[in-house]
C-alpha cells in the first residue's frame, strides 16, 4: 500500500547547482508533481520566522 506522502520528489544538490536544479524543479512542478526545492519552501520558512520577530 502506497502511503500519501507531501511532495512527489524532494531535491537534494549542492549549492554550485542551485540554478540547474531550480530549472529541474520548475519542470518538474510544470508536470504536476509536487516538489520540495529547499528554494522555495525554506524562504518562506525564514520570512514567517522573520515576521515573528517583528511581531507582526
Amino acid at each position: 500500500m502506497l502511503k500519501d506522502y507531501q511532495y512527489d520528489v524532494f531535491l537534494s544538490h549542492r549549492s554550485v547547482n542551485k540554478p540547474w536544479v531550480e530549472t529541474l524543479a520548475r519542470n518538474l512542478k510544470n508536470s504536476g508533481l509536487k516538489v520540495f526545492f529547499d528554494k522555495w519552501h525554506c524562504e518562506l520558512i525564514r520570512q514567517a520566522g522573520e515576521r515573528e520577530i517583528e511581531g507582526k
